[in-house]
């Protein structure tokens, strides 16, 4: 959950851990059933639930870019464990 975080926050979006907890007890986010959190759902859940930082105050585009690449990377690496 800690990894979808920081890949939302690159990502342009206002959130922060506590709330994240609170909002996939509510169940706004659910993990899938292997307990990863996929791409897509992330993604329509930040569309739906939360606001974007002001452009000026967003990080840099190499940074987002890493972010993500790091989030695909463990979710791979997850995979690939439970097989």
């Amino acid at each position: 959950m800690l990894a979808v975080v920081g890949y939302l926050q690159g990502q342009g979006f206002k959130i922060k851990k506590s709330a994240m907890y609170g909002h996939t007890k509510e169940g706004r986010l659910k993990a899938r059933k292997d307990g990863n959190y996929h791409l897509r759902d992330v993604m329509k859940y930040a569309r739906l639930y939360l606001k974007r930082i002001e452009p000026s105050m967003s990080r840099s585009n190499n940074l987002e870019n890493l972010q993500e690449k790091r989030l695909v990377a463990e979710v791979k690496k997850r995979r690939r464990k439970q097989l």
